[in-house]
């Protein structure tokens, strides 16, 4: 007996095999989703990507920037599509460098979340 498929169908089967294979297996199929997207802020998405882990669901953060969140031990299941605050700071640091500054003042504010010391 052989199996007819559409192409649609046979789109979407390729789709789902390609995004699994490219998340390491991830993609979980124990529930109705296997990811969703989750809150922006750093410490809201460490909170749901720990209770997320408990059901095999992945968080993907569109603006978390920790670099605790980079724990892959701790945050297995935590995606963002931000880089970790640390990229940011490297790359501002190698441009003054480069044009050779020899003073910087830094003015800042505490946010209420901050995750650095």
């Amino acid at each position: 007996m052989t199996a007819t498929y559409s192409v649609s169908t046979l789109s979407k089967m390729a789709a789902m095999a390609s995004m699994s294979a490219w998340m390491g297996g991830v993609v979980r199929r124990k529930y109705l989703y296997s990811s969703f997207v989750g809150p922006t802020g750093n410490m809201e998405s460490m909170s749901a990507a720990k209770l997320a882990a408990d059901m095999d669901l992945t968080v993907v953060s569109p603006a978390a920037d920790s670099e605790l969140l980079s724990n892959k031990d701790e945050y297995k299941y935590f995606l963002r599509t931000t880089p970790p605050i640390q990229a940011d700071i490297d790359a501002m640091a190698a441009i003054l460098d480069s044009v050779e500054t020899e003073y910087v003042a830094v003015i800042y504010e505490e946010a209420e979340e901050s995750t650095y010391e």
